[in-house]
C-alpha cells in the first residue's frame, strides 16, 4: 500500500506500507508514469531501495505527479514477498504560495 511520496528534482520517491520482499515481476517495471507541470503523463522507471520505489523518466525534468496502474487494463509488476500486487496509485506534488 502507498505510504508517502517526495518530489525530488527529476526523482519521485514513493515509499509502501506492507512492502517486505518489494519487487517486480520478471524485474520488469511496468504501469509506472510521471508527468511535470504540462500535466502530461510518460513511461517512466523505477528502481528499487528497500521499501522505497524511485521513479524517473528521461522525458520529464521535474515531475509533479506519479501514477502507477492507472489505466482501465494496466499492466502490473510490482509486488511484496506474499506474492501480493501493489495497489493502483496517483498522487501529485502539492505547491503552497505565501
Amino acid at each position: 500500500m502507498l505510504d508517502t511520496v517526495a518530489f525530488n528534482g527529476k526523482e519521485v520517491q514513493v515509499t509502501f506500507t506492507h512492502a517486505d520482499g518489494l519487487c517486480f515481476h520478471d524485474g520488469k517495471a511496468l504501469g509506472l508514469e510521471v508527468a511535470g507541470a504540462d500535466d502530461v503523463y510518460h513511461t517512466a522507471t523505477g528502481v528499487i531501495q528497500g521499501y522505497k520505489l524511485v521513479v524517473t523518466s528521461p522525458e520529464v525534468a521535474a515531475p509533479t505527479a506519479v501514477r502507477y496502474a492507472w489505466r482501465d487494463t494496466p499492466e502490473v509488476s510490482l509486488y511484496n514477498a506474499a506474492k501480493l500486487p501493489a495497489s493502483p496509485f496517483r498522487a501529485t506534488k502539492t505547491v503552497t504560495n505565501h
